[in-house]
C-alpha cells in the first residue's frame, strides 16, 4: 500500500490518469497481497469481475486521440 500511496500523491498519476478520467468515474479498487507473481490465480476460471458505468460521449473515437 505504501507504494500506491506513494503514486497517489505523485504528479505523474495525473499524466496517467486523466485518459481514464475521461471515459469513467473511479469509484473503488480492492487490493490483494501476493508475495510474487506465481502467486496470481492466472490460471483461475475467473480472475475478476467488472461492472464499468461509462460517461457519455464517443469513447472509441476519444481513445484514439489520446
Amino acid at each position: 500500500m505504501t507504494e500506491h500511496n506513494a503514486f497517489l500523491a505523485s504528479p505523474e498519476k495525473l499524466s496517467l490518469i486523466a485518459p481514464f478520467d475521461q471515459l469513467c468515474d473511479f469509484e473503488w479498487v480492492e487490493f490483494m497481497e501476493f508475495s510474487s507473481m506465481k502467486a496470481l490465480p492466472i490460471e483461475a476460471p475467473i480472475m475478476t469481475v467488472t461492472r464499468a458505468f461509462l460517461k457519455p460521449g464517443d469513447h472509441p473515437k476519444e481513445y484514439r486521440a489520446l
